[in-house]
């Protein structure tokens, strides 16, 4: 090949390599610049911070991490009771179980009793209160969390005996109701009112003079007992 045929085709194939080049778009070593909210593309990588991802890839947001932190899942119910019998125009306790207070952010409780308040409990305190009359159940109410708990109130009263049962013999009567003596109860034999008790919760009385079944019976408001 002569050196003008040789020269004619080195030409032709470096205008081979240019023409085939330039139908390729120019390499950039970097990705695509990041995209905004709105999804349009803007700024540039230097500027783009990481955010926490859960282990399945859902962004935790900082609204969803603030109300994560604030919630307190260890906050738990609280277990009310009273101490004491439940006597009407008598004096009772309120309080909660200690433990209730370890799974719990109160320090102490405000405690109600039939919606009225009587004072605050914590750990080893409880509160005391007068149980109410004219009733024949009481509630006892955390007023924080609205635990509560109906208790019935006593008013059935143990009437109990000393001496002989025997025609016209003389035997003591006492009367308790809870852990209360009954005082200024009415006595009655067979339906007629006989004595009143003393501030012992006794009184004596004198049996029938025939033989045959008796009844005593205590009477004092709305507590009974025979």
């Amino acid at each position: 090949m002569n050196p003008g045929r040789r020269l004619l085709l080195v030409l032709v194939c470096v205008l081979g390599v240019v023409v085939v080049a330039a139908t390729f778009p120019a390499a950039d070593p970097r990705l695509d610049p990041p995209e905004t909210a709105s999804g349009v593309s803007g700024g540039d990588w230097d500027n783009v911070t990481g955010s926490s991802e859960r282990s399945n890839g859902d962004t935790i947001d900082e609204e969803q991490r603030s109300n994560e932190q604030s919630a307190n899942p260890q906050d738990g119910g609280f277990w009310p009771f009273v101490e004491g019998s439940v006597v009407a125009g008598t004096t009772a306790q309120a309080g909660v179980d200690d433990g209730d207070f370890f799974v719990s952010s109160h320090d102490s409780v405000t405690m109600l009793v039939n919606g009225e308040t009587v004072g605050t409990v914590g750990p080893d305190r409880n509160t005391e209160f007068r149980v109410p009359t004219g009733t024949d159940e009481i509630t006892v109410t955390v007023e924080e969390t609205g635990d509560s708990v109906t208790v019935p109130v006593e008013t059935n009263i143990t009437v109990s005996s000393e001496g002989t049962f025997a025609p016209n013999s003389e035997v003591q009567i006492t009367g308790d109701i809870g852990n209360y003596t009954v005082d200024n109860a009415t006595v009655s034999v067979d339906g007629e009112p006989v004595a009143t008790t003393d501030e012992d919760g006794k009184a004596d009385v004198t049996l029938p003079e025939s033989a045959g079944e008796t009844e005593i019976r205590l009477t004092r408001g709305r507590w009974r007992g025979h």
